[in-house]
């Protein structure tokens, strides 16, 4: 049975790219950078979303518990407009479950809120790392995009 040679030779050889220019390898580097600051942004949002979602929480909360409260204010207004007969009306307990819910959370609202500045900071950090790094990357490019068109830009001259 015959042999199978490559069309090349008999060994596989292995494509060695040409060494990147410094243009080239700057922006290797950047777009690397832009995807490590983009990332570490990304991270550093988490810690502001989770504070903002506590206070959001004790929000909808109080919200929720304003017409709760309504409703029992008026239940006492007629029980009084109506001579005090019976009973006083006590709050209802949807009412109840919220307080509840609102003096339990207390001290999570209190800490996230005292949280957010800093965490706020490292959002902004974070956004600053992007754009620089975006800046850094464009900046790379358009060197990049010099180098390949001046060949041709040379070449289109010269004629």
């Amino acid at each position: 049975m015959g042999r199978i040679h490559a069309l090349f030779g008999d060994e596989p050889q292995a494509l060695t790219p040409e060494p990147l220019s410094p243009a080239r390898t700057r922006l290797q580097k950047a777009i690397a950078e832009l995807d490590q600051a983009t990332r570490a942004s990304e991270a550093s949002t988490m810690p502001l979303h989770r504070l903002n979602q506590v206070i959001a929480e004790a929000d909808q909360t109080e919200r929720e518990l304003v017409p709760l409260e309504r409703e029992d204010e008026a239940a006492l207004g007629r029980w009084l407009a109506e001579g005090s007969i019976g009973a006083r009306p006590e709050p209802s307990a949807a009412t109840v479950a919220a307080k509840i819910r609102l003096a339990e959370s207390a001290p999570n609202i209190r800490g996230a809120a005292a949280a957010i500045p800093a965490a706020q900071a490292m959002q902004q950090a974070g956004v600053a790392a992007v754009t620089a790094a975006a800046t850094e990357r464009d900046l790379a490019l358009c060197t990049v995009a010099i180098e390949a068109a001046a060949p041709v830009a040379d070449e289109l001259t010269a004629r």
